[in-house]
Parts: structure tokens; C-alpha cells; sequence
């Protein structure tokens, strides 16, 4: 019941508001399933439980990839390559668009991982990129990183990457409604207690998200960001 619960409120137009993070994930990934062509190989790296595989059906040929048994959430069940990261068994130059979520913090070197990315996209071909700037620890206790917009700009351009198009998942407004929203269920390491935490203080917290979410405006420079969102072309 409080699953069923849970998510029909995270599929609401509330979730906007007060899941932020996975709203402005979920918007990446959408603009990007619409840009991609029927002839395109994609590449999800890190996959997980290929939650966005969905959104790619009919649209291009989808390939996942994950080492596996890293994360006890997901079942790995879906995936295509396992495989290190830094080795994916696929010749160069053989991938149009490598889709890459919340993967970046939790490799030890994530240079190589970069390396290997260029490695295996076609010329021209584009990497759709998001990592955690302000964010707590998770996964663990496979979490390495933390980036700015500087050090994205440097590691994609070292690589041989054009300069990438990168920007901030919201600004501080945002930034301290999360807080505010995971304070008292994240102080619980319990799946059932953080989510009904979650659902019990709704009503008192939406409102003040609600409120702060159009306060972000606010913030030009937004340099206080919990992702940020990164688009990086492979020269031609």
C-alpha cells in the first residue's frame, strides 16, 4: 500500500516540485530520447536496472552496460555487456550517443572512463552526461567524486572532447528545498521509515518547495547546484 502510495505521488505534477532531481533526470533523458534517429546506437553505461530503456523503444537501437552487483536496488537483470567500464567490449567508433546518469562519482578512475567513452564513439557522436556536485554519500561505499562545471569542461576537453554544453540542475532555492525534504527520512538508513517519512511530512514540506522552487530564479550564477546536466560532442 505505501509503495503503491509512494509512487503514484512521485508520477505526479507535484513531483516537479518536490523531487526535483529525478524530475530534471527524467527531462534530460527525454530531451535526449526525442533528438535520437531510428539508425543511432546508444549506449547506456551504467545502466543499472535500465530504468530509461523505455524511453528509447522504437527510437534507436538501445545497448546497456553495467559491471553489476554494485548497487543492491537494482537487479542487473536487463543488461546486454557486462563488463568494467574502463573495458567495454565493442570496436571503436562503433557507438552515435553514449547516455552516462550518475555514474561518474562512483569510478575510482574516472579519466580512463572517459578515455574509453571517446574511444567507442563515432565521429561527431555525442555523450549525455550527469554528475553530483552538492549531494550526500550513496552506493557505498563505491563513491569517489564530487565535480564542478570547471573540472567537467577540463576532464571532457582532455580527453579530446569539444567544449561541452553543461548546466546546473537548478540553483540554491532548489538546492535547500531538497534539504529540507531529506532531512528527517535520510537521519534513517530503513527503506520503509525514509518513505513514509517522506510521505507523512508532504503536506508541511510541499508547500515551502513549492515556494523556493520559484525563488531559484533568483539565482543567476547557481553555482550551488546538487547535478549538473553535460553534453559533450567527439570532434569530427
Amino acid at each position: 500500500m505505501l509503495e503503491r502510495c509512494l509512487e503514484k505521488f512521485y508520477r505526479s505534477s507535484v513531483s516537479r516540485f518536490y523531487n526535483y532531481h529525478d524530475y530534471r533526470l527524467k527531462k534530460f533523458v527525454r530531451e535526449l530520447s526525442q533528438s535520437v534517429l531510428p539508425d543511432e546506437v546508444l549506449l547506456d553505461v551504467g545502466a543499472g536496472n535500465c530504468q530509461y530503456k523505455k524511453d528509447f523503444a522504437g527510437r534507436c537501437k538501445y545497448i546497456s552496460q553495467d559491471i553489476g552487483d554494485k548497487d543492491y536496488c537494482f537487479t542487473y537483470d536487463q543488461i546486454d555487456i557486462r563488463s568494467e567500464i574502463y573495458a567495454i567490449p565493442l570496436p571503436d567508433a562503433s557507438v552515435d550517443v553514449i547516455l552516462c546518469t550518475q555514474v561518474l562519482e562512483h569510478l575510482k578512475y574516472p579519466v580512463k572512463a572517459l578515455q574509453e567513452l571517446h574511444r567507442l564513439l563515432k565521429p561527431g557522436g555525442r555523450l549525455y552526461l550527469t554528475v553530483p556536485f552538492a549531494a550526500e554519500e550513496h552506493m557505498l561505499p563505491y563513491d569517489y567524486f564530487r565535480y564542478t562545471r570547471y573540472s567537467l569542461d577540463f576532464l571532457m576537453q582532455e580527453q579530446g572532447f569539444l567544449p561541452p554544453q553543461i548546466s546546473p540542475q537548478g540553483g540554491r532555492f532548489i538546492f535547500f528545498g531538497k534539504t529540507i525534504k531529506d532531512l528527517f527520512p535520510l537521519l534513517t538508513n530503513r527503506p520503509w521509515l525514509q518513505k513514509t517519512l517522506w510521505l507523512l511530512q508532504a503536506p508541511v514540506v510541499i508547500p515551502l518547495v513549492f515556494v523556493l522552487y520559484f525563488l531559484d530564479g533568483l539565482d543567476r550564477d547557481k553555482n550551488l547546484t546538487q547535478n549538473y546536466d553535460v553534453i559533450a560532442r567527439k570532434p569530427k
